[in-house]
């Protein structure tokens, strides 16, 4: 007995006891080490399955023959311990898949922003060449710009010096037409003049004719007289003729000072056009040559932003095929356990996972609480199926109108709990009162066949979530 109080159940009692009633004894002990043995080598062939990885394995009828009571609950925490690896098996196995899934298309985008990087800064340095050229060439335009101003300047000067000059032109032309003027008003004066000297000298030499040999001498001073009134006549009447042709010219010239004043203004107005015209050019050129310097400064900072990024897209690529190294690897690790094909779509919602775990082994510890009690064979009240966790967590899920709660399997999980808390109220009622051990055997088999069928529920619930 002390060996097998050391864990050794493969030993047994051998003496033979001097009397029949020891002797029923020690067999009844050596029965009960045999299926203690075989139960402890039921639950050890389920660990070493789950050992090699193979959480297929599921008992049958033999081996959870007798798992009632604390080896019930045992062996109910192992299913659970299969169900829970199975479960983060798949969860691995299945974020493994999606990360490996995602790696790929992270490393493909990688190495398009890469290309797209390279491509842009290629583009970018081409524009940024371009842009110091037409920088340069705005810069050259607002020099000859300035250059053209500076002469526009001059030349409206010019033009305002020559029209000063023109209206001088123009105001002497026009003393001199008055001059002319006047001369020619005097030449017909001594043209008068001469006319009336020619007739008084007619007169004079008819008189001088009249007085015979006594006006000789006088008519010979008439003649001569008349001949200098004709010459006066003749070069007053030249004389008029030059200042008649000097008049026509000195009008012809006003006209053409008068067309040269008006050329001038005309000019010194399209002159001050053009400055106009070249201001304007000039501060647009300069808003131009700024807006190209902002535009410089804004291709610098995308050529700095396309660097960064195409560092961020070598980083992400080298990421990518460490996580994707990491993923082959949990794959590779999940690959070598054997789980059941419907854990691996039942996974999806951790947290209710984590949730129905907790029910059962709650469960679990509702039928050892009760178990502990059953040496005092005391008829207490088992808890209402309503008032444990799982319980309310069924009542909440049904106010809350969730989409499994109208699958029938839903309505088998509630069976199977009220269930349970029947058979276990069942279970101490019979206890307290002595029943047979052959209806409290039965009793117990109900109570852990129902609390498998609990769990396989539970279970049900994760795929109708997923």
């Amino acid at each position: 007995m002390e060996k097998v109080n050391n864990g050794f159940f493969e030993y047994t009692i051998k003496t033979k006891s001097s009397t029949k009633e020891l002797q029923t004894l020690v067999d009844i002990i050596n029965k009960m080490i045999d299926r203690t043995r075989l139960k402890i080598d039921s639950l050890n062939l389920l660990l070493n399955n789950y050992a090699q990885g193979d959480y297929r394995f599921k008992k049958d009828e033999n081996h959870i023959k007798g798992m009632y009571g604390d080896f019930g609950i045992l062996s109910n925490s192992t299913i659970i311990l299969g169900q829970s690896s199975s479960q983060l098996i798949a969860m691995i196995t299945n974020a493994g898949k999606k990360l490996e899934q995602n790696t790929k298309t992270l490393t493909n985008s990688s190495n398009e922003l890469s290309v797209s990087s390279s491509n842009q800064a290629l583009s970018l340095k081409q524009t940024s060449v371009a842009l110091e050229q037409i920088t340069q060439n705005i810069k050259n335009n607002n020099e000859n710009m300035n250059q053209m101003l500076k002469i526009s300047d001059e030349l409206n000067t010019d033009a305002i010096t020559g029209s000063k000059f023109a209206a001088q032109t123009f105001s002497s032309m026009d003393e001199i037409s008055k001059k002319v003027k006047a001369i020619n008003e005097a030449i017909t004066v001594i043209d008068q003049i001469a006319f009336q000297t020619n007739i008084l000298s007619l007169n004079a030499a008819v008189e001088a004719a009249t007085a015979g040999e006594a006006g000789k001498g006088f008519a010979v001073v008439a003649g001569e007289v008349r001949n200098l009134a004709n010459k006066s006549a003749q070069a007053a009447k030249e004389i008029k003729e030059l200042v008649e042709s000097a008049n026509f010219e000195t009008l012809d010239g006003k006209n053409n000072v008068d067309t040269m004043i008006k050329g001038y203004e005309n000019l010194a107005l399209k002159i001050s056009q053009t400055k106009d015209i070249i201001h304007n050019v000039t501060i647009f050129s300069k808003e131009q040559e700024l807006g190209i310097v902002q535009i410089n400064e804004t291709v610098s900072k995308l050529d700095f932003t396309t660097q960064k990024n195409a560092k961020t897209a070598i980083n992400i690529d080298r990421l990518s095929n460490e996580v994707s190294d990491l993923s082959n690897k949990l794959l590779q690790i999940t690959s070598a356990s054997k789980i059941d094909e419907k854990y691996y779509d039942m996974v999806e919602n951790v947290d209710l996972i984590k949730e129905l775990s907790i029910y059962k082994n709650e469960h679990l510890n509702f039928k050892k609480r009760y178990f502990k009690l059953l040496n005092r064979y005391e008829n207490c009240k088992v808890d209402d199926c309503k008032s444990c966790n799982m319980g309310k967590w069924i009542i909440s899920c049904e106010s809350q109108n969730e989409i499994f709660t109208k699958d029938e399997k839903w309505h088998i999980l509630k069976n199977h709990h009220e269930n349970l808390h029947e058979k276990m109220q069942e279970y101490i009622t019979q206890n307290s009162n002595k029943s047979e051990n052959k209806v409290l055997k039965n009793s117990a088999n109900e109570i852990e066949e129902i609390t498998i069928k609990i769990f396989d529920s539970l279970n049900d619930i994760l795929y109708l979530d997923s």
